[in-house]
C-alpha cells in the first residue's frame, strides 16, 4: 500500500510539474485590436501567439501590463516574454535578450472618407498631400515628424475615439492610423465600412517576441517551431483575416511569412 501511495505521490509531481512547464504568460499592453481585454481572443497578435504556442502544447495566459512595466516584468521573471522589439534597450540589457523573427507588422495608413475623395487617394509622395490636413495623435513623434517634413499640416487629437468622428464630420481631410486600428474603430463606432477608404502605407514596422535568454531555449525552440507552423499551415493569414476582412490582408503585412519560410 506504502508503494503505490508513494507511485501515486511521485506520479502527480511529475505531472504537475509537467504541467507548469509547459504554462506560459505573456506580458502585452492594452492597444486594442493587437491586444486588448476587451475582445474575444484578446487580439489579433495574441490570437497568434496563443496559436504558435499551443502548437507546442503550452497553455497561454496574458497579464495586461503598461508599456513601461513590460522590459521590467520580463527582466524579473514575472512574464516568459513581451512582443516587442529591442529599440528602447540599451546595450548591456540588449545582450539579455532574444529576439525572434517579426511577428507581425505594423503600418499605418490615412483614413479618409470616400465621398471627400471619390476617385480615391493616391501619391508617389507624402508632399504631395501638403495642402490637406491630417489628424494625428499627440505625441506620436515618429509620424507627426513624417507629416511635417514633408510638408503637411497637421491637427494633433488625443482621443483615437474622437478623431474618427472628427474624419466623418469632415473637419479633418485624413487621419493617420495603423490600419487595423481604423477599421477597428470603424466597426467599434458602428461606421459604414463602404463610407471609408485609407491609402498606402506610410510608415512601418515589424514586431517580434522579447525572451531572456538565460534557462529559456527550449522555449524559444518551441515558439519558433510552433510560429513557423501557423504559417506553413496559413492559420497566420486565418487569424489576420479575421480582422482585415476575407481576403484583404495587405501584401505589406504578409511579408511577415517571408521570415519564417527560410
Amino acid at each position: 500500500m506504502k508503494k503505490i501511495l508513494s507511485f501515486i505521490l511521485t506520479f502527480s509531481f511529475i505531472s504537475a510539474g509537467f504541467t507548469q512547464s509547459k504554462t506560459i504568460v505573456i506580458g502585452v499592453p492594452e492597444s486594442a485590436p493587437y491586444f486588448s481585454e476587451k475582445i474575444p481572443g484578446n487580439g489579433m497578435v495574441c490570437e497568434l501567439l496563443t496559436e504558435a504556442f499551443k502548437n507546442q502544447g503550452y497553455e497561454v495566459s496574458f497579464q495586461f501590463l503598461p508599456l513601461a512595466r513590460l522590459y521590467r516584468s520580463l527582466k524579473e521573471s514575472k512574464v516568459t516574454c513581451i512582443p516587442y522589439g529591442l529599440g528602447s534597450l540599451t546595450p548591456e540589457e540588449k545582450l539579455q535578450v532574444f529576439e525572434t523573427r517579426p511577428v507581425y507588422f505594423s503600418q499605418y495608413v490615412l483614413f479618409y472618407k470616400k465621398s471627400k475623395f471619390p476617385q480615391g487617394v493616391n501619391f508617389t509622395n507624402l508632399s504631395e498631400l501638403r495642402n490637406y490636413v491630417v489628424e494625428v495623435k499627440n505625441g506620436n513623434r515618429p509620424i507627426i515628424n513624417l507629416l511635417t517634413s514633408n510638408g503637411l499640416k497637421i491637427d494633433l487629437g488625443y482621443d483615437s475615439e474622437n478623431m474618427f468622428l472628427k474624419l466623418k464630420e469632415e473637419r479633418a481631410d485624413f487621419l493617420a492610423i495603423p490600419d487595423i486600428g481604423g477599421l477597428d474603430y470603424i466597426n467599434s463606432l458602428k461606421l459604414n465600412p463602404d463610407d471609408y477608404g485609407y491609402t498606402r502605407s506610410i510608415s512601418s514596422s515589424s514586431r517580434t517576441m522579447m525572451f531572456l535568454k538565460k534557462d529559456n531555449d527550449q522555449i524559444i525552440n518551441d515558439f519558433n517551431s510552433g510560429f513557423s507552423v501557423i504559417i506553413k499551415n496559413d492559420k497566420y493569414r486565418k487569424i489576420l483575416e479575421k480582422y482585415y476582412g476575407r481576403g484583404s490582408v495587405p501584401d505589406s503585412v504578409m511579408q511577415v511569412t517571408s521570415f519564417w519560410r527560410k
